[in-house]
């Protein structure tokens, strides 16, 4: 299981490979779309990290590319941006989770696969998590 962290701020980049790893998670981090389509496919067993903002490819590119997969990996958009500007920017996405910046570990951790599994016992594909 990887995951694949998609964001172009190099400071939050870094902090979330280093949690995650410090998770035990395989890590693949990338500061443009560009960078992640040029990389292996992710997995059904997988996660997809991405923040809505990116400057290149819009997060939400990377996030309709994967829900189009035959077996999509877990999808976590992070966002700074209005509940309003995400609503319009996601609205025919069906997004299983958003965590809204600034984030902590304990937003982030129970969306996790741990070993091909999710995390949280309430989530269910096609879900939605707002956290504000």
């Amino acid at each position: 299981m990887t995951v694949y962290v998609i964001v172009s701020d190099a400071g939050v980049r870094d902090a979330l490979v280093l949690v995650l790893e410090q998770l035990g998670h395989d890590v693949a981090a990338f500061e443009s779309g560009a960078a992640f389509f040029t990389s292996r496919s992710p997995g059904p067993e997988d996660t997809i990290l991405v923040d809505l903002s990116l400057p290149e490819e819009a997060g939400e590119r990377i996030l309709r590319w994967a829900s189009e997969l035959d077996a999509p990996p877990m999808q976590i958009a992070i966002s700074s941006q209005s509940r309003h500007e995400i609503a319009a920017r996601l609205c025919d996405l069906d997004l299983p989770v958003l965590i809204r910046m600034p984030f902590t570990t304990a937003r982030l951790t129970p969306w996790l696969r741990a070993r091909g599994r999710p995390v949280a016992p309430a989530m269910r594909p096609g879900s939605t998590s707002h956290s504000s």
